[in-house]
């Protein structure tokens, strides 16, 4: 999925949040472009289906729909083996608070869980409500990650 969080319906033709797969030789979508509504149902669908033919992760909500920490938290149990991709937005929760989530997720998952670091554009992230330049967002990232050597060591 697109993962901007400002523009993305003018840019889809309002359909950022339901399914546009391919296209006709008029370059109509094959499906209809129109908003679907975030239904349990409806977001455990692909999911369960990626999971049953052995893919290995995915990001199933972007940035512009629902919060991706809470559907992919309602998915576990709906899946075996996919591993879930979640947006993680350093300065958006405190350090602790998030290092908190990904661990209970892990345990939650059976460690079914990545992050997507996101640094997001400038008009995404002042949609958050963060107005620190990409410069200094990606800063806050290193800071709050510190140096992936040590990730990399704490690891073994």
């Amino acid at each position: 999925m697109v993962s901007a969080a400002r523009g993305d319906d003018e840019r889809l033709d309002a359909s950022s949040c339901g399914v546009s797969i391919g296209s006709g030789e008029s370059g109509q979508s094959s499906v209809d472009s129109g908003h679907r509504d975030a239904s349990l149902e409806y977001l455990t669908a692909s999911p369960r289906l990626v999971d049953q033919l052995g893919f290995h992760a995915v990001a199933p909500t972007g940035g512009h729909c629902e919060d991706a920490w809470l559907v992919t938290a309602a998915l576990i149990s709906a899946t075996d083996r996919l591993t879930f991709l979640v947006a993680f937005r350093p300065g958006a929760v405190l350090p602790v608070l998030s290092a908190q989530m990904v661990s209970t997720f892990g345990q939650l998952s059976g460690g079914r869980v990545l992050l997507n670091v996101v640094g997001g554009d400038n008009d995404e992230q002042c949609g958050y409500g963060d107005n620190l330049s990409k410069y200094e967002r990606c800063a806050r990232a290193r800071e709050s990650f510190g140096s992936p050597g040590r990730w990399a060591t704490a690891s073994r």
